[in-house]
């Protein structure tokens, strides 16, 4: 869907796999959109804070299907981060994605 709409998308199958595209493509990337909760032990959260501390202006939006308030139970702050909640319509992602990159 968002490949429709102009953009160009690359997708890892866990944080691992995006930490390793990230070295070795991350001047392509503009924008991350992760799920905060993900296989193989790294979470959303902790994979934006390492691509951040990399390129600290780099835009993440942040998704999860659980509460922002179940997420603040288990210490995964989102402290004004961007955050799109599951399930989430076309529409809201192409507004997230856009007003991200604005």
């Amino acid at each position: 869907m968002l490949e429709s709409h102009g953009y160009t998308v690359t997708t890892a199958a866990n944080g691992h796999d995006a930490l390793r595209i990230w070295e070795r493509d991350k001047d392509k990337f503009q924008l991350i959109l992760t799920d905060i909760v993900m296989p193989e032990g790294m979470n959303g959260l902790e994979l934006g804070q390492q691509l951040q501390r990399d390129r600290p202006t780099l835009k993440i939006i942040y998704s999860s299907g659980y509460s922002p308030d179940l997420i603040a139970q288990r210490s995964l702050q989102l402290d004004g981060r961007n955050f799109l909640p599951k399930p989430y319509q076309a529409g809201a992602l192409l507004r997230a994605v856009s007003q991200a990159l604005a």
